[in-house]
């Protein structure tokens, strides 16, 4: 198994033949892309920038999720729980904010 010997290759000729058409297509886009106006260009970087930020937003709320889930369900369990010390202390005064009038 030399590098050599011409019977020994590392690709066959039919996957050799699809990597060289898929460069070929590359080349021709590449071709084409050299054609477009500097404005679409600036488009394409600026639309593929804003897809990259709404996704790193999108992974750190997935990441997130969970704590702020917790974090808001605590919290509307100690808004509650205030709620009702509330209306206990309002209810306890009452009576003497009558006394006084």
């Amino acid at each position: 198994m030399s590098l050599s010997n011409g019977s020994t290759t590392f690709l066959s000729e039919e996957r050799r033949d699809a990597i060289n058409d898929a460069i070929d297509h590359l080349q021709a886009a590449l071709e084409d892309a050299r054609n477009m106006p500097s404005w679409t260009a600036a488009l394409v970087v600026v639309t593929s920038l804003l897809c990259a930020i709404i996704l790193l937003h999108a992974l750190a709320l997935l990441a997130a999720g969970p704590c702020l889930w917790v974090l808001w369900k605590r919290r509307n369990a100690r808004v509650e729980g205030l709620l009702e010390e509330m209306d206990e202390v309002e209810m306890a005064f009452s009576p003497e904010e009558e006394r006084c009038e």
